[in-house]
């Protein structure tokens, strides 16, 4: 059965001047409320849209009504149709809509659509005999103008009748564009008649779906037997191919029997293999030969290559050692220079104090007496001023400072002397342990920078030495590279040592020593 949609949508006031006062007989949810006409339809509309997610995808709140239909049991309205136009009323509000036969039930049950009243006109209804009216039914609402009355009799004491009034607002729901039933009528119409011809359709599809099943059926059956016969129509060309191959076959297996018929003699056809193979062979001994001489003039060649090799990297390893002898000996002439300098500016300081030193000693020697004045002319003339070594002097000094102690009270030149030998003295160990610290420093930094080349130069030509090693043992020779140190780095060089018989030592490889000794 049809289930009809709210009041609002479905419901029209086709006279626009009652459309406020009916509105105002609804209450809040009548409005909104779906009404089914059977129990069937309103279970399954709470089970579809209320209690599960699956007509809508989520669960809806919505209002639904049902009441099995007793117009019977319906209150009935409080005055008939000539008593209520005698009061002054326009009629029911029931009688002012139109909307479906069926939802009418709902408006009369729920709403009471059938039982309030409605007057336009104020001016037309007498207050009194409509609240009496209302009260002898037992209580009724009605509506004056636009003033909503609900009369109702008290529950206590004598049970006067009670009138609550308020006044109605303008219509908002019903109020919005009507809808045309005439227009709505001739759309379910096409609507009817469009579900008729669906079904027809429909119909007619099943019946043409039918007897295209069987054309397909039938259409597999002629594919079937039109498979076969293409099965047998390959095999038939098939057997054609293999007949003419045969054919062919045929033909030449006849053409090599005629030509063995036809062939000469065994033993001159043995003849002419044996020439052949003869001029064959021949030609093999002389690639064979030329073979010989490409390998050995490859073998000398490839000396020559390996000398070449082997000079380039002995070039390559003399210029690298060269530039770091050349710039180690760069940094120690560097070094040298200015130890040279700080050496020159401070001999020349010393030669500057010694010439103070010698001056003041000239004086102190003319002053002292004659006989200290010859002796030590007879010393300096002797050589034994500059021959004596810094210990002798210290011995020497060390002997004197004990006569100077002996003889302080006496001779106050011989102090002076010592004293200016005591500084000459320490002035000469003072530079002799300096240039000791220097030249330490010098064969220190030496053995440094030979410590950074020496290992990667051995292990560059160790390196080297393996791969010409491995070149002269698959040519069946032997060969060896090493390294010639000497004190005197100049001296230094790399030895090519090779062996180009079993019976031979290893020699070192010079412009005349070749694999074929010596020229």
């Amino acid at each position: 059965m049809e289930i009809f949609e709210p009041a609002l949508l479905c419901v029209t006031v086709p006279n626009r001047a009652y459309i406020d006062a009916v509105e105002a007989c609804f209450g809040g949810s009548q409005l909104r409320t779906i009404v089914a006409q059977c129990e069937e339809d309103y279970q399954l509309l709470n089970r579809l849209c209320v209690d599960t997610p699956e007509a809508i995808g989520r669960k809806a709140r919505i209002n639904t009504w049902f009441k099995p239909a007793d117009y019977n049991r319906l209150p009935p309205p409080p005055a008939s149709a000539e008593q209520l136009r005698a009061i002054g009323f326009d009629g029911y509000a029931i009688d002012f809509i139109d909307c479906p036969e069926g939802l009418k039930w709902f408006l009369c049950s729920d709403a009471r659509l059938h039982r309030t009243a409605i007057a336009l006109n104020p001016q037309a209804v007498d207050p009194n005999r409509a609240m009496e009216m209302a009260a002898q039914a037992g209580g009724a609402n009605y509506v004056i103008g636009n003033v909503m009355n609900q009369v109702n009799r008290s529950k206590y004491g004598k049970r006067l009748p009670q009138n609550t009034t308020r006044e109605i607002q303008r219509a908002r729901s019903l109020g919005a564009a009507m809808v045309d039933q005439q227009l709505k009528r001739e759309l379910q119409m096409k609507l009817a008649d469009a579900q008729t011809n669906l079904r027809a359709v429909q119909e007619e599809e099943q019946e043409l779906s039918a007897e295209d099943k069987e054309i397909q059926a039938a259409g597999r059956e002629y594919r079937a037997a039109h498979d076969k016969l293409e099965a047998r129509k390959r095999a038939v060309l098939d057997a054609q191919k293999k007949f003419e191959s045969l054919g062919l076959s045929l033909r030449r297996e006849e053409a090599k029997l005629a030509q063995l018929r036809d062939a000469p003699p065994a033993d001159v056809e043995r003849n002419s293999i044996k020439q052949k193979l003869l001029t064959i062979t021949s030609k093999r001994v002389d690639c064979i030969r030329a073979y010989v001489d490409l390998m050995r003039a490859a073998i000398k060649e490839q000396e020559g290559a390996a000398r070449a090799g082997l000079e380039y990297l002995q070039v390559s390893a003399n210029k690298v050692a060269l530039e770091s002898m050349c710039k180690e000996q760069a940094d120690a002439i560097a070094k040298a220079h200015d130890v040279a300098a700080e050496i020159t500016v401070r001999f020349d300081q010393a030669k500057k104090i010694s010439k103070q030193k010698l001056a003041i000693s000239k004086e102190k020697l003319a002053e002292a007496d004659d006989d200290l004045r010859d002796e030590f002319t007879q010393m300096e003339q002797a050589g034994e001023l500059a021959t004596q070594t810094p210990d002798e002097w210290r011995a020497d000094l060390d002997q004197r400072r004990e006569e100077l102690e002996m003889n302080m009270a006496t001779n106050a030149n011989v102090v002076e002397v010592y004293n200016k030998r005591k500084a000459e003295i320490d002035t000469l160990t003072a530079k002799i342990e300096d240039h000791e610290q220097r030249i330490t420093k010098i064969e220190q930094s030496i053995k440094r920078a030979r410590d950074n080349w020496q290992p990667e130069l051995e292990k560059l030509v160790g390196s080297i030495g393996k791969k010409f090693s491995a070149a002269f043992d698959r040519i069946g020779c032997a060969g060896e590279i090493r390294i010639r140190e000497d004190e005197d780095f100049e001296k230094w060089a790399i030895d090519i040592m090779v062996k180009f018989r079993d019976n031979e030592k290893l020699q070192l490889l010079t412009g005349e020593r070749q694999s074929g000794g010596l020229d």
